[in-house]
């Protein structure tokens, strides 16, 4: 993967810039290359703990994956933004997406994903079915929840 397909696929899963995007980027992996090579992994794992701290990523925040998949790449695509038109606007609460997921066809399905972020004081399992309770996929269409992901492949 060339460093732009990676600023992109972060500016859609943040829903942020593209510029905004790979500035964090550059200054993830200046902070990464200067604490190894002064074989320095506190002072990496520190900087990482702020970073997450103050964007509100775990452990501070929890976060959720939402996959909408389907055989037709139109359908599942307008699902996904019928999905996102609905989503309530809650405080401490960011949905961020649709977008194509960054591996977008996986066994003939075209996938796209949302990430839900929310506060620690938010119960996230309650925003996402009070949400998603009326979403009926139909056909090929499938919608997955991944709460607390690993990772957002």
């Amino acid at each position: 993967m060339q460093k732009s397909d990676l600023v992109v696929k972060i500016a859609e899963e943040a829903g942020i810039s593209k510029a905004a995007a790979d500035r964090a980027l550059d200054s993830l992996l200046g902070n990464l290359s200067k604490a190894l090579k002064k074989g320095d992994r506190d002072s990496y794992l520190g900087q990482e703990k702020l970073i997450r701290e103050n964007a509100g990523l775990p452990p501070y925040g929890r976060l959720a994956a939402i996959i909408v998949s389907g055989g037709d790449a139109n359908e599942t695509e307008r699902f996904a933004r019928a999905i996102g038109r609905t989503a309530p606007r809650a405080e401490g609460v960011a949905v961020l997406g649709p977008a194509p997921a960054p591996i977008h066809l996986v066994r003939g399905r075209h996938r796209w994903r949302f990430l839900v972020k929310v506060g620690r004081e938010v119960n996230i399992q309650n925003f996402l079915r009070q949400w998603l309770k009326e979403v009926k996929p139909k056909g090929s269409l499938h919608l997955a929840i991944d709460v607390d992901p690993y990772s957002f492949l």
